[in-house]
């Protein structure tokens, strides 16, 4: 006889059966293995490996950096979880605690290129060398061999007979050249650059909207995004919520996923939308900022750095809201998040890989804030 269910079981039984959404949908970058760019070496001695890795490095130039396997370790565990070392022009990390795919990526984020020693780990891109000797080693890796850019010789003067599938060039191993030219072609190309007009400030020392006032013949929205056209993919403005749907379909709205965070809740929620492109951020209350100034700024682009931007003529420091923030300056965003910080100036001060770079006048910067602010600008355009 079967047994009676409990309204209990029975809602629970419903819950089960019920789709369920694991994750919120999120768009992720796009990241190998273990950098958002990386290429693996693999097919001879581990030795060879880094040093070709090395050359190649020397001849790209940019940061670089490189994963590999310790042979041979063992031994005592030491006592301590995470040792720091600070030397003079680096510093070493020695830790005991496993090292995935995703400790890798935070520490690795601000690469321009990963190197893989691909005899012991899989990456997104892989160079086989044509090494005789390591014949039976690379058909045990064959599944690892899904993005071959190139073969490079040693003593085998053509891929080997289980590789003869893949259509990839075939290099000496002195000609770094050609192939760091290769690599470019492959890995260096720049982000994409969109366009982001902030617009979604509370405007209460104005007294209303920045972003509705007209000093150039429209308002400061249509007049920044028009500047922001010819030298951005995609043009968007930020705005609240309530803001977007006040404006309907008039413009491409990102609207603040972080509520009342100001330009930093901005930044991180057009990351949230494209991970993978590159910001060109301007506030809506810049009255003085033109072609000129988009050009020089777009001309200093550095995509080394976490962000390219200009030096405040006020304060000295970068200006985040008239600046380039790269793919890699989300990460930044994230982390400055987590340890209790909320100004997008913060960021770049306290990073080493901030580009600055000098107005061409001091005007272009300035912004405005209260009515006495806006008459001044009128005069200056007027």
């Amino acid at each position: 006889m079967a047994l009676p269910v409990s309204p209990i079981n029975q809602e629970a039984r419903a819950i089960m059966s019920a789709k369920h959404e694991k994750h919120p949908p999120l768009t992720r970058p796009s990241w190998g293995e273990y950098g958002r760019k990386e290429i693996g070496i693999l097919g001879t001695a581990c030795s060879r490996i880094k040093e070709y890795a090395q050359q190649l490095s020397t001849a790209l130039g940019g940061k670089n950096a490189y994963i590999d396997a310790e042979h041979g370790a063992g031994g005592e565990a030491p006592s301590f979880y995470l040792e720091v070392t600070d030397k003079i022009g680096f510093h070493r990390f020695d830790g005991t605690a496993p090292f995935g795919k995703f400790d890798a990526r935070r520490q690795l984020n601000d690469c321009d290129l990963v190197w893989v020693n691909g005899n012991h780990f899989h990456s997104a891109r892989q160079i086989v060398f044509l090494d005789a000797a390591k014949y039976d080693s690379v058909k045990r890796k064959l599944e690892r061999l899904d993005h071959v850019i190139a073969f490079v010789q040693l003593d085998q003067q053509e891929p080997f007979d289980f590789l003869s599938h893949i259509d990839a060039p075939v290099f000496s191993m002195d000609n770094i050249a050609a192939v760091a030219d290769l690599i470019r072609q492959e890995v260096s190309a720049l982000a994409p650059l969109y366009g982001l007009v902030l617009a979604g400030g509370q405007s209460t020392r104005m007294g209303s909207d920045k972003g509705e006032i007209k000093l150039h013949g429209k308002n400061q929205r249509d007049h920044l995004m028009e500047l922001l056209a010819p030298y951005t993919e995609q043009q968007f403005i930020s705005a609240r919520a309530e803001q977007g749907n006040q404006w309907g379909d008039t413009y491409p709205i990102i609207s603040d996923r972080l509520i009342n965070m100001g330009p930093f809740g901005a930044l991180i929620s057009a990351f949230m939308a494209h991970p993978d492109a590159a910001w060109l951020v301007l506030a809506v209350d810049l009255p003085h900022f033109d072609e000129r100034a988009i050009l020089e700024l777009v001309a200093a682009r550095n995509p080394s750095a976490i962000a390219t931007s200009y030096r405040s003529p006020v304060s000295g420091f970068p200006e985040p809201l008239a600046a380039i923030w790269e793919p890699k300056s989300y990460a930044h965003l994230l982390s400055f998040l987590a340890q209790g910080y909320s100004c997008p100036r913060k960021v770049l001060i306290n990073s080493p890989h901030t580009e600055i770079i000098e107005p061409y006048h001091p005007q272009i910067l300035a912004n405005m804030n209260t009515p006495q602010d806006l008459a001044d600008a009128r005069k200056r355009i007027e």
